[in-house]
């Protein structure tokens, strides 16, 4: 919401690249890497044992996808989450992952990193966030669904829809790559379930046909007259935050769409016939 007025793009269908909930019981596909993981409860779990935990999956090539991904923790400690962009051989990732850091609050991060084969382990490159929101009370044994949507050089990390980290800074490392899991927790035992991966819906611009019946009229003007004073539903029928009607890409719906929608259905010049 934009200075309190819905902002109204129309959404693309996203479509599913990957998807696993491991109720099969296996994880044919994912690459243990230096850990030891078991989905035979149906979730994927880390083994307890002194090393770091990461599992990948995913093609190169994949790029501008939303991540997602519920994760449990019997005790929240060190850093847990999400891999994406990693690269061949996983030789280098970009991770989103928080930490505990008082009953009250968590350490959130999106981290280039860099696997040292002399070290055995991955170490950090550089801190990408710009943004990141520490008020969470972790509890112990709940599920929390975990996101990262990835479009361009931005990138935006949520807890249970919750904005947490954003990346809009420098270009990203990496253009593409495959996702993973992560659990830095060494003495306690991480569980993640229902993996899902899919396209970032491209916001399509909208069009003086607000109504959608192929034609412009009067209606389609006041349709966007009331979505910017919130009178919802409209008289088109079409409830508040489904109306897309910022015709002059202004990032919100305003009375000049409305006028612009109008002088299409007169015959004048608008932004709608340029």
């Amino acid at each position: 919401m934009l200075n309190g007025v819905g902002v109204c793009p129309q959404i693309a269908d996203a479509t599913v690249i990957f998807s696993d909930n491991f109720d099969d019981g296996n994880d044919d596909g994912w690459n243990q890497f230096l850990s030891t993981w078991s989905a035979a409860t149906g979730e994927y779990v880390t083994n307890v044992a002194p090393s770091d935990f990461y599992t990948f999956i995913g093609n190169a090539t994949w790029s501008d996808y939303i991540f997602e991904a519920d994760v449990k923790m019997d005790m929240w400690e060190n850093d847990v989450g999400l891999v994406f962009y990693s690269q061949p051989g996983y030789t280098e990732i970009i991770r989103f992952t928080i930490s505990r850091t008082t009953l009250n609050s968590v350490w959130p991060r999106i981290t280039w990193m860099q696997f040292l084969d002399d070290e055995g382990e991955y170490d950090p490159v550089s801190d990408l966030a710009t943004f990141t929101n520490t008020a969470l009370s972790l509890v112990d044994d709940r599920w929390y669904h975990f996101k990262v949507e990835i479009l361009g050089n931005t990138v935006s990390a949520y807890i249970d829809d919750v904005l947490f980290a954003l990346a809009d800074g420098p270009a990203l490392p990496f253009s593409s790559g495959g996702i993973g899991l992560v659990s830095d927790q060494e003495t306690r035992i991480t569980s993640f379930d229902n993996v899902l991966v899919t396209t970032n819906a491209v916001p399509e611009p909208c069009t003086c046909d607000v109504s959608g019946d192929e034609e412009i009229t009067p209606q389609d003007a006041l349709c966007a007259f009331q979505k910017y004073l919130m009178v919802c539903p409209t008289s088109c029928g079409i409830a508040c935050e489904e109306v897309c009607c910022d015709v002059t890409d202004e990032g919100e719906c305003t009375p000049a769409d409305a006028l612009e929608i109008f002088k299409e259905y007169l015959g004048q010049p608008s932004v709608c016939s340029s």
